[in-house]
């Protein structure tokens, strides 16, 4: 690891693996119950999609259990290394060379968490590219949307805050409108 460049500085990739460590720890120690809550969020999502995506649905849970199940598990030996010679099965010698252990270089462990930062940064602009020109190509639906809203909420107090429920349904006409007028929130030019 380098040092840090300043006094006050923190090593977050220290902290993000010490917090994992817990989270392991956590998990480990409390299988059952996040066993339980999977299967209980699986059947949740099943109800309220109807049983339309069950099989997915099984297929996750089964993963999120074997991962539960992995972390109570002692961690497994590393694969020989390629080039190590493969250990005679047949020698009558008590001792076996050992391959030596490899160790990841300075620098890798942040190299890899800023790459994936960056990666789920531009997986997030284009999330929110698409749902900005989705927005555009139905704002007559959102702005229908924001209409019926409030007037279900003014319908179910009795009128009582009529005078601010439209001024919410303005104001969320206006953001609306805003962001759609943004760089990138336009219709997609064709």
């Amino acid at each position: 690891m380098t040092e840090n460049p300043t006094p006050g500085s923190r090593d977050v990739v220290s902290e993000a693996k010490a917090a994992l460590e817990r989270l392991r720890g956590y998990a480990a120690g409390h299988s059952a119950e996040l066993t339980g809550a999977i299967d209980r969020l699986g059947d949740f999502i099943d109800k309220q999609t109807g049983g339309r995506f069950a099989d997915k649905i099984d297929k996750a849970q089964d993963f999120a259990r074997r991962q539960v199940d992995s972390l109570g598990a002692p961690a497994p030996a590393a694969p020989p290394a390629p080039d190590a010679p493969a250990a005679d099965p047949f020698s009558l010698d008590d001792e076996q060379t050992a391959a030596p252990s490899w160790k990841q270089p300075p620098g890798q462990a942040e190299h890899a968490f800023a790459a994936s930062a960056q990666t789920a940064k531009a997986e997030l602009d284009a999330a929110i590219v698409r749902l900005r020109t989705f927005a555009a190509e139905h704002k007559e639906n959102l702005t229908g949307l924001v209409d019926k809203v409030g007037d279900f909420v003014d319908a179910q107090t009795g009128g009582r805050y009529a005078e601010r429920i439209d001024h919410l349904q303005a104001s969320a006409k206006e953001r609306l409108d805003k962001a759609l007028r943004q760089p990138g929130g336009g219709a997609p030019t064709a």
